[in-house]
């Protein structure tokens, strides 16, 4: 049951941002996938539930974050039409349902980054098509009949809107950088990833998504900018610098640049270059400021059909001040407790002694990668209007994101302990001390016997969360002496 979720799980997170096929409608996608995301939950949450482990996290990311998002989101769905009020609640569900069995798949010892690495293939594998339209001319299937701002596939790739493409095939750069970079995978799955990669960002590029390519560009360097590749951080500015120096003319007609240089005043340049977004965004603080408290409701404000292209600002609008004040303390949260149970993984490692360094390393490398995925959606919010709450299917990977980063990445593998045979010598150090992990949810530390007597205690499948709880001494430990 477990590796049939694993497959729907990478099978859907592939397809998120693909809204359709060649002869296969938005609807028909749209219902195949969400079949996808909806077995694959009854059968995860079905699975933890068989092992023990079924939990959600505290706080405000636990069910008590739904019922803020709701309660700040009432105004504006009170004074929405029906129809689309129910399409932001179940908005909202699903986003918090992806945290919540990330977080729980964590727990449990399962590997994440495979599903994410699975679905950046899958990804990739649209990529190339869309990329190969653009630069050779095939395939070029056009767009649905719904979509007809797509009528070819190099103009919007596999979605309605070049942006739409853009940003949800964002997120996945950094999955594929750190793959990458990653020393510990052999040389096919780095050279392959380098492959998915170049096929990403060569999609944006040729339909112009700037906000998605500029997140993409910002993931990746986030990504490369750990300290051990930090020579891998000069090469990849520096071929940055060249390729934008060898693409120049393309860049700037293609991504709108040129208006920057027309007549006029800044405002008016910005304006042209931003797609007339600029001059709406103003214009959608003036309505915020007429009604700050409840708003006027979801889908309720449209100019001239330009939408709000800023999602603080788009919640402020519909649903007044406390809604985008509720979703920054929800985000603020994610990064609060991915610190802390970094932070407490990285101290039980330190005291394990140099047996402890590779695993401290990779404990590193995948926070590098969760925290870029999560900047990266933070960065396309600041330019579109629904990502991350609102428009599930593109954000979707951000939120399971969110929820692997809330529990220890190496939730599985052993901790070497400081003594070589603690079994032997009878070790009085305190259980966090001695390289035992903590189970925070209970405030107890979970004791090994070892790995063939080598002293290595293994962090049990039982549910993780080291969230900064120090371990209390068990019977008869009085810690160290």
């Amino acid at each position: 049951m477990p590796k049939i979720a694993a497959l729907l799980f990478t099978l859907y997170l592939g397809l998120s941002p693909v809204t359709w096929w060649p002869g296969v409608s938005p609807g028909v996608m749209n219902g195949f996938k969400f079949s996808l995301i909806s077995l694959a939950v009854i059968l995860a949450w079905a699975s933890a539930g068989m092992s023990g482990g079924v939990k959600v996290p505290r706080g405000w990311l636990g069910p008590g974050g739904l019922l803020l998002v709701l309660i700040t989101a009432s105004a504006a769905i009170a004074q929405a039409p029906v129809l689309v009020s129910i399409q932001r609640i179940k908005a909202f569900l699903l986003s918090f349902v992806m945290l919540w069995t990330f977080f729980m798949y964590r727990r449990l010892g399962r590997d994440a980054e495979r599903i994410f690495f699975g679905a950046s293939l899958i990804v990739a594998a649209h990529c190339a098509l869309v990329a190969a339209s653009g630069v050779f001319g095939f395939p070029d299937w056009p767009g649905p009949a719904e979509y007809l701002s797509a009528p070819h596939l190099w103009i919007s790739g596999f979605a309605g809107l070049r942006t739409g493409w853009s940003n949800g095939v964002a997120l996945f750069t950094p999955v594929l950088a750190a793959r990458v970079l990653a020393v510990e995978h052999n040389s096919r799955v780095r050279f392959l990833s380098a492959l998915a990669l170049a096929a990403i960002v060569a999609s944006q590029v040729v339909v112009a998504g700037r906000a998605g390519l500029l997140a993409s560009l910002v993931g990746v360097g986030i990504v490369a900018s750990q300290r051990r590749h930090r020579k891998w951080l000069l090469l990849y500015l520096g071929t940055l610098a060249l390729v934008a120096t060898l693409m120049t003319g393309y860049l700037y007609s293609h991504m709108r640049l040129e208006y920057l240089s027309h007549g006029g005043g800044l405002i008016a340049r910005l304006n042209k270059a931003s797609s007339g977004r600029l001059d709406v965004d103003l214009r959608a603080l003036q309505l915020a400021a007429k009604r700050p408290f409840t708003g006027y409701g979801f889908g309720t404000i449209n100019f001239s059909g330009h939408q709000i292209h800023n999602l603080w600002l788009r919640l402020l609008v519909d649903g007044g001040v406390a809604l985008p004040l509720g979703f920054t303390l929800i985000v603020l949260t994610i990064f609060r407790r991915m610190a802390a149970v970094r932070g407490a993984y990285r101290r039980a490692l330190r005291r394990a002694g140099n047996g402890g360094r590779r695993l401290l390393q990779q404990t590193e490398d995948r926070y590098f990668l969760y925290r870029a995925v999560l900047f990266a959606g933070l960065l396309i919010a600041l330019f579109e209007p629904e990502y991350l709450l609102g428009a599930f299917q593109n954000s979707a990977l951000w939120w399971a994101i969110a929820g692997a980063a809330l529990v220890p990445v190496a939730a599985s593998t052993p901790i070497p302990s400081r003594r070589r045979h603690p079994e032997r010598t009878g070790s009085r150090l305190a259980p966090e001390r001695a390289g035992v992990p903590i189970d925070a949810s209970s405030g107890t530390s979970k004791r090994g016997s070892g790995a063939g007597g080598l002293g290595v205690t293994t962090l049990p499948h039982r549910p993780i969360q080291a969230i900064g709880v120090r371990a209390k001494p068990q019977s008869g430990d009085s810690g160290p002496r």
